[in-house]
This record gives structure tokens, C-alpha cells and sequence, in this order.
């Protein structure tokens, strides 16, 4: 079904029985760790310096708006060229791209240089590497893990993407209390670490045995802006084609909406309701200690609970906990309430995102990548628009209501679409993925 050899497959299933601390994945963690903290931090820390720098909130929303719009364009060229290229080797650039210009960053701010232009400018050029770059680490991870592996590595970054969320934003609001310098010099410091992860990376996978990570083949010809368009819609269309991973996509579309309206409504209602910053803080940190707790138990539901059924059971206790939320006004009820629903975030986000990364071929891992999150990210204003102007004509409940009429209709899709609801555990994902490969191409003959 895949087209492998009985050598290719013997070699998987021996790769298989490795720990995934014998693999290279320890590198790729420290190399996507620092990265991913490093980004964290410039996000909380540059709409807060902007408002430092300038004491304008609309021209730290001008900033915050030009970067969301730079960092969108980047996706795509960025999930482009990690199919035209070795993608060890942008982690490599990229490594170094966010080293040189976290320090460019920290001499500015020393130097008492920064201004709305210099910050529209640092803003923008941050943003854009950083993104860039960062489109073929997850395409990389598929080419130094196994298929059979894919789902308990993408568990085990769980917890790490719950400790960056619960950490990234008070160790930067310290170091903003030091200095702006500060975090420009801690970022450098991550960064650092993140290069030479990725240089250890690409040494390993270049000296082990197996192949080494794949350099998708791509025709030779024309590499211009007409050629990356022509790729990124090869890569919408087959995902448009593909009924299993589409419809993982709408799902995901609208429990994130949902949610997200649910959890923008509850904090509008707080505020509103005389909640202090601080309180606020600790209601929206709760979703990360969920998420956190929730990691442990990921790895496990990943290989023993089917995928097809986790996704039901997630959706329905999403739902049943946001019901809770209209009921529930104190602020230590919504905290708990909150911290209950993510426990089962981390298992979902792994094999949701587990089963997309084997059911793509690596030669368009990152395109597809790169549509998803644009598609994912033309959707994102949903949530706090609805919020907002929901909350201002009907109040708490009703908007609420909406959240919660989209988190059923998620599970309703789940439930009457049958490629999505059959996914297995993670040990039988490329088999299912395969299914529907051969599908497309007998519709094609």
C-alpha cells in the first residue's frame, strides 16, 4: 500500500522497538524548545515594549497587526522552501538568522535606540525569520522518527509546549522589569542553544545508519514567486482531496472557535465584573497547568485509546465543561473548570497532529503545513470578534451559547464522518492514512 520494501519495513519495525532517547529526537527537542521559547517570549514581550517605547496603543497595535500579516506570508514561504531543501539545514539558518538578530535586538535596546520605527522594523524581521525557519522543524521530525513513533513524540511535546506557555510570559514580564536589553540577551541565549541542538541534529542523522532525513525531491526549473504559488496550491488541493485530514480540519476549526469564544467571553466577563489583572492572569494560566498535567497521561492515550475515539470523548468533555462555565461566576470555579477541560488538550493535540504528519508524504510535509495554518489562521478573528460584539449586544450566556452550539456541531461532524471517527491508535496510522491514498489514486485513473 505504501510501496515500501520488506528491507524498508524491517528497518521500521526495528526502529520501532528504539527508545526515543536513542534517536535523534532528543536534539530536535532541545533545537525546538529554545526556538519555540524564544518566539514565545518575543510575542508577550514586544506588544508591552511597544507600549513602553511609544506610550501609543495604536501604534503598538500597528505593530502587532503589520507582524500577525508578515508572519501569515511567512508560513507559506516558509512551508515551501522546507520541501525544496534540507530541512536540517534551515533549522541550521535559522538557528543562526534568530541568534544574530535576537543580539542586533539586545543592542538596540542597550543603546536606547529603540523607537516605533526601529520596533516596526526589529518586529517585522524577527517575525518573518522566525517563521520562516520554523516550518521545516516539524516536517524534520518525520524524517529522524519512525511512522510508528510519530505519535508518541508529537505526546512527549506536550508537556514542553505547556511548560513554554506557562513560563514564557512571567519570565519575560521579569526581565522587562530589569531591562528591554534583558530579554533581547536571554533570548540570544536560547537561541544559541537551539543552533547548536540543530547542528548536533544534523551531524547525527548525517553519521547514523539509516538514511539520512529526506531532501525532498523537487523537478528542476523555475524557483520564482509564480513556481512557490504553483507548489503551495498542489499542496491545497491534495489536502482538499484527502477526506480523512479535511475533515480533521473543519472539527478543529470549530471547537477551536468555540472555544475560544467561550474563553474570550469568560475573561470579558471578568474584567467587567471588577477581576483584577492578576486574577485574570491566574484564570487564563489555569489552561496551562491543565495542559501541563494532561501531558503525562498523553503518551499512554496515544497508543491505547483510538484516535477516532479520543477525539469524541475530547469533544464531549470540552463541551460538558464549557456548559459549566455558564453556571460558574467565581473566579477559583472558572480557574478549575478550565483546568479540567485542557487535561485532555495534550492527548488530542498528539494524535491529531500525529496523524496528519504521517498521512502526508515528507516531500510536501511543509506545504501542507503551511495550509493548514493559513487556513487555521483565516479564522482565528472569529473568536474574540464574535466575543466582543456578542458580549456587548447580548451578554454572558447568549455568546456563550454560541461557543457552545459550535463545540456540538464538532462533535456531530465527528461522529457522521467515518474517516475521521475509524483513525486508530498511533500504530496503525499509516495503514489507515494508505487507505486513502489509494482511494485518491484509483478517483484519479
Amino acid at each position: 500500500m505504501n510501496g515500501s520494501s520488506p528491507a524498508a519495513d524491517a528497518r521500521e519495525s526495528a526502529a520501532t522497538a528504539i527508545p526515543l532517547r536513542r534517536t535523534p529526537y532528543p536534539y530536535w527537542l532541545v533545537s525546538d524548545t529554545g526556538s519555540g521559547m524564544s518566539m514565545s517570549m518575543l510575542s508577550f514581550a514586544m506588544p508591552l515594549i511597544a507600549l513602553m517605547i511609544t506610550s501609543s496603543p495604536a501604534q503598538a497595535g500597528i505593530i502587532s497587526a503589520i507582524t500577525v500579516v508578515v508572519r501569515i506570508f511567512a508560513t507559506m514561504l516558509g512551508g515551501v522552501l522546507a520541501d525544496r531543501h534540507s530541512r536540517g539545514r534551515i533549522m541550521i539558518v535559522g538557528g543562526i538568522a534568530s541568534t544574530v538578530l535576537s543580539a542586533g535586538f539586545t543592542a538596540l535596546a542597550w543603546s536606547g535606540s529603540l523607537t516605533f520605527a526601529t520596533l516596526l522594523a526589529t518586529s517585522i524581521v524577527m517575525g518573518f525569520s522566525s517563521t520562516v525557519f520554523a516550518m521545516a522543524t516539524d516536517p524534520m521530525l518525520k524524517d529522524i522518527v519512525p511512522a510508528s513513533m510519530v505519535g508518541r513524540a508529537t505526546a512527549a511535546n506536550q508537556g514542553r509546549d505547556a511548560t513554554i506557555s506557562l513560563t514564557s510570559g512571567p519570565l519575560s514580564g521579569s526581565l522587562l522589569g530589569v531591562g528591554v536589553w534583558l530579554v533581547g540577551a536571554v533570548m540570544t541565549v536560547i537561541d544559541a542553544i537551539a543552533l547548536a541542538a540543530s547542528v548536533l541534529l544534523v551531524r547525527r542523522t548525517e553519521r547514523a545508519a539509516a538514511p539520512a532525513p529526506t531532501t525532498p525531491a523537487r523537478s528542476p526549473g523555475r524557483r520564482g514567486f509564480r513556481a512557490a504559488r504553483s507548489e503551495l496550491s498542489e499542496a491545497f488541493r491534495w489536502l482538499w482531496r484527502r477526506r480523512d485530514l479535511m475533515n480533521l480540519i473543519v472539527i478543529v476549526m470549530l471547537i477551536n472557535m468555540g472555544i475560544g469564544i467561550i474563553v474570550t467571553t469568560t475573561i470579558y466577563s471578568l474584567q467587567q465584573n471588577g477581576a483584577s489583572a492578576f486574577e485574570i492572569g491566574l484564570v487564563t494560566a489555569s489552561t496551562g497547568v491543565g495542559m501541563l498535567l494532561g501531558s503525562f497521561a498523553a503518551p499512554w492515550a496515544v497508543r491505547t485509546v483510538p484516535t477516532g475515539l479520543l477525539v469524541v470523548i475530547t469533544l464531549t468533555w470540552f463541551t460538558v465543561g464549557s456548559a459549566t462555565l455558564i453556571i460558574v461566576d467565581s473566579i477559583a470555579g472558572i480557574a478549575i473548570t478550565l483546568m479540567l477541560c485542557c487535561l485532555v488538550s495534550p492527548a488530542v493535540n498528539a494524535c491529531l497532529g500525529g496523524y496528519m504528519m504521517v498521512a502526508t508524504p515528507s516531500t510536501m510535509l511543509g506545504r501542507v503545513n503551511a495550509a493548514e495554518s493559513v487556513m487555521m489562521g483565516v479564522v482565528a478573528p472569529v473568536a474574540p470578534l464574535v466575543a466582543g460584539f456578542g458580549f456587548a449586544l447580548w451578554g454572558r450566556t447568549p455568546t456563550m451559547g454560541i461557543g457552545i452550539a459550535l463545540t456540538v456541531t464538532s462533535i456531530v461532524v465527528m461522529m457522521a464522518t467515518k474517516p475521521t471517527r475509524s483513525i486508530p491508535v498511533d500504530a496503525g496510522w499509516e495503514t489507515h492514512a494508505a487507505s486513502f491514498e489509494d482511494s485518491e489514486q484509483t478517483v484519479r485513473v
